[in-house]
């Protein structure tokens, strides 16, 4: 029996690319099972372009403006298929991300998550004089990143769901599992292109502002943790 995927995407104001998102995993060499998108209360066109796509494996959830994790995590339950995937509104898989890491899972049965490597592009709409304010890194092997990964469902479901805070919710979920994953594996293939745009770029610079009122919550949720495990 083949393997079955599913796909987790949050989207908040994703009008401009979520089509382009979208297309990219309906067009894996190897089909997703069931796509589930949370819209974290957008107020422009992205609901009805989601819904434009007409597509059954498409399940869409909506909940008011509350991140990105938390998001991500309302679809946590909806999954049944073996393995969840992850893509940000804004980026791209390449066509055989899917059967690439498939393939790595079936290599290695005893492999817990699955990354593969990542490069980055400037979205193409852009004025030629906002394209060069935008620094491209260089191509990523072994990106340790959501939308780079795969994961097991029962993994996913035994490691938790992701810490609901101000950003870098994905650093702090891997940092707090790393000691758990008896077994993870790369790919090394680029299976995402990643789109930069002057939104989510000043949202990079955003986070380095965020990261202490990260740590912060993650220590206080800890404590809360703590207090009512005691």
């Amino acid at each position: 029996m083949a393997n079955t995927v599913s796909v987790i995407m949050a989207v908040y104001n994703g009008e401009k690319y979520i089509e382009a998102a979208i297309n990219s995993i309906l067009t894996q060499s190897v089909a997703i099972s069931k796509i589930i998108i949370v819209d974290d209360g957008s107020t422009d066109t992205t609901v009805d372009n989601i819904a434009s796509f007409k597509n059954s494996n498409i399940t869409l959830l909506t909940q008011q403006n509350c991140g990105q994790a938390r998001a991500i995590n309302a679809a946590l339950p909806f999954v049944e298929t073996d393995f969840i995937t992850f893509l940000d509104a804004d980026d791209i898989w390449k066509s055989n991300k899917t059967a690439l890491q498939l393939a790595a899972f079936e290599s290695n049965p005893a492999a817990q998550l699955c990354f593969g490597g990542m490069e980055e592009f400037i979205s193409p709409e852009l004025p030629i004089d906002e394209q060069n304010k935008i620094r491209l890194n260089p191509v990523t092997f072994n990106a340790k990143v959501r939308p780079c990964m795969m994961i097991r469902r029962e993994v996913m479901r035994d490691f938790g769901a992701f810490p609901e805070v101000p950003t870098m919710d994905f650093i702090a979920w891997y940092a707090s599992i790393k000691s758990k994953i008896a077994s993870e594996i790369f790919v090394n293939d680029i299976v995402l292109r990643r789109r930069l745009h002057l939104n989510n770029v000043s949202r990079l610079e955003r986070k380095k502002v965020d990261i202490a009122n990260t740590f912060k919550a993650i220590l206080e949720q800890r404590r809360k943790a703590n207090q009512s495990n005691g």
